[in-house]
């Protein structure tokens, strides 16, 4: 069980061999699917009396994105958890340093949400 906060940066990243699927419990938050190259190929917004349960599939790229102050979510992915070598972030993505590219990103995120 997860428990997440609007405005923090949840960065893009895949899982080589493993798929996770994610059920919103409170909240509302985006799920986004992109490509190799950064392209969104899918997005919902999850919300617990509505779309409710997503699943994201092995080797791809994804990321969560709060929408309310808070979001508790249930995530399921196979083990074992490992510190290192599981989860390979996005090279387009920024990595976190720098706070403004952050916030453009982010926005632009949202904006896709919005549209769908």
């Amino acid at each position: 069980i997860n428990l997440e906060h609007r405005g923090k940066y949840y960065r893009p990243h895949k899982h080589l061999t493993k798929g996770e699927s994610y059920h919103l419990i409170e909240g509302s938050m985006g799920a986004i699917i992109f490509d190799e190259d950064g392209q969104m190929l899918d997005a919902n917004v999850l919300e617990p009396q509505n779309n409710f349960l997503y699943r994201v599939g092995t080797n791809m790229y994804h990321a969560v994105m709060p929408l309310t102050d808070l979001i508790i979510y249930h995530e399921s992915k196979p083990g074992p958890f490992l510190a290192e070598g599981d989860s390979f972030f996005a090279p387009w993505s920024p990595d976190g340093s720098d706070d403004d590219a952050v916030a453009e990103y982010v926005g632009k995120l949202e904006d896709m949400l919005r549209a769908q």
